[in-house]
């Protein structure tokens, strides 16, 4: 029972088992994205062999055209007029041939500088499950005023984490674990929100009880032709109405206005 004090009354509390279900766990299946760099053969590579292999085709080539053209200047006589154009030939494929060695030695000179490997960065997907931690408690508090008024309040808890299943640090997945308050802490709280709920309504059944009591009072000093009675009864009733509706409570003071 508890005491409300002098000219109180005794409110009797009947307080029940608090309620603590099981922590409820749901799944969740998430994808962790990761990034994977590995190594592969070079592809510039083959090309640049290719590209120095048909260099060095058009080199034999150009070079046995020289041979050629040298040979057939070489057997014939100073005034004879095809000398003359075999020579310009021959300049013309001597310049092609130094260009194509040119060509040859910058092609030998990147092969031998290109890495045999190179980076190569894929996405990767990683499945793992997300799991979502509910905690709920609750403690409901009957109680009885003097009149036998019957009344209860609830008070209720609850808190949500998440944690992690299948986590992988090396890949940027790190792991994670529920922190859920201890029952003790879960304790302490419904202890603190019920006496808050319990105290508010105690106040509304006690300031609604005095109300009706104005209320009635109200209507016999009516009855009884004692209209400023009255009023200040009813005036009395909405400013402690206030107390557990304001809307309410300013409704009734302005119908008395």
């Amino acid at each position: 029972a508890l005491d409300l004090g002098p000219g109180g009354e005794t409110v009797t509390v009947r307080p029940g088992s608090m309620d603590f279900p099981p922590v409820r766990v749901t799944t969740e299946k998430k994808t962790h994205r990761y990034e994977v760099t590995e190594y592969i053969p070079n592809p510039l590579i083959p090309e640049l062999q290719h590209r120095l292999a048909a260099s060095g085709r058009d080199l034999d080539r150009l070079s046995s055209r020289a041979s050629g053209l040298r040979s057939d200047i070489a057997c014939l006589k100073d005034d004879d007029g095809r000398r003359h154009l075999l020579k310009n030939q021959l300049g013309g494929v001597e310049r092609k041939l130094s260009r194509s060695r040119r060509d040859q030695s910058s092609l030998r000179n990147e092969l031998s500088y290109a890495p045999a490997t190179i980076p190569k960065t894929r996405t990767e997907r990683l499945p793992y499950l997300l799991l979502h931690h509910q905690r709920n408690a609750a403690w409901t508090i009957g109680f009885a005023l003097e009149d036998n008024t019957q009344a209860s309040i609830t008070a209720r808890y609850s808190e949500n984490d998440t944690s992690i299943e299948g986590a992988r640090p090396e890949l940027g997945l790190h792991s994670r674990s529920a922190s859920l308050r201890s029952d003790q802490e879960v304790t302490q709280e419904l202890t603190r929100e019920a006496a808050k709920r319990l105290a508010r309504k105690l106040v509304a059944l006690l300031v609604e009880r005095r109300v009706d009591a104005l209320r009635r009072e109200a209507e016999r000093l009516s009855q009884n032709d004692q209209p400023d009675a009255a009023r200040e009864a009813r005036v009395t009733a909405a400013v402690l109405r206030a107390a557990i509706d304001a809307k309410g409570s300013r409704k009734a003071l302005d119908a008395e206005r």
